[in-house]
């Protein structure tokens, strides 16, 4: 999928199609078989890209920045506001579109990707992504 993610997705969208189409109208054939592969492989592809570019472009949070961005505290004086390096674009627009597809259709799969993706779209609709970007390439560590 890297480089070319909107005819990779358009080309799994046709394979699922297959899988529903050999589901519903012959479900003992062997090419259900191996289209379900072929649909399993693609989303292992998606999941591979999605770890590749996380690991590439983003930059590891200091643990106190996380602190104190967290902090509820007060009385705690306020630092000198930390400066988070923010994904390239394309590159958010690429993991967001990644996120939502392993979302949406990654749902069998009780993989920690799967699970945290959910997350990733909360955090980035609340306007927190970086913090979360960071949790979770230290949890494929």
């Amino acid at each position: 999928p890297s480089g070319r993610l909107d005819e990779y997705l358009a080309c799994i969208a046709k394979i699922q199609k297959a899988v529903e189409y050999f589901q519903d109208n012959n479900p003992d054939s062997p090419e259900l078989n191996t289209v379900k592969a072929r649909f399993e492989k693609g989303k292992e592809l998606l999941e591979a890209e999605f770890r590749s570019l996380l690991t590439r472009y983003s930059k590891p949070v200091p643990p106190i920045v996380i602190l104190d961005a967290i902090s509820v505290d007060e009385d705690l004086e306020l630092q000198e506001e930390a400066v988070l390096e923010h994904l390239p674009e394309a590159v958010l627009q690429d993991i967001i579109c990644i996120s939502g597809w392993l979302v949406e259709y990654g749902r069998n799969q009780g993989t920690a990707v799967c699970f945290s993706l959910s997350a990733l779209l909360y955090n980035f609709h609340t306007g927190s992504p970086n913090l979360f970007f960071f949790n979770l390439i230290y949890s494929f560590r």
